[in-house]
């Protein structure tokens, strides 16, 4: 969150005359930490949160959309995984997926 807010959030001020912006952020625990409010201060950002409870609400995409894609794409993974936990790396680790692999998990879900 810290690198989002120094290197994406930080930048949109020089786009407007006035840099104070609200942020509506969902209820994800990181989003929380006094660390993370004091830097959105810093950068003339006041955060609101969504409530669990409300996020169906406010954000129909993420809870029936992107959450069924998540869901179908972690099926794919694990099936990967099944496939590659046979073929470990020397010193016993799975290989990481390459970008190609991941495009086509993406793609298949």
């Amino acid at each position: 969150m810290i690198f989002w807010i120094e290197k994406i959030w930080k930048h949109r001020a020089s786009l407007f005359v006035d840099p104070h912006s609200l942020l509506v952020l969902d209820s994800f625990c990181d989003h929380f930490t006094n660390m993370i409010k004091n830097r959105f201060e810093e950068k003339n950002t006041n955060i609101v949160i969504i409530l669990v409870e409300l996020t169906k609400k406010l954000q129909p995409l993420d809870v029936y959309i992107n959450k069924s894609f998540k869901d179908e794409y972690h099926k794919c993974y694990l099936s990967w995984m099944g496939k590659e936990i046979k073929k470990l790396m020397p010193i016993g680790h799975i290989q990481r997926p390459t970008y190609n692999l991941v495009a086509r998990l993406i793609k298949a879900a």
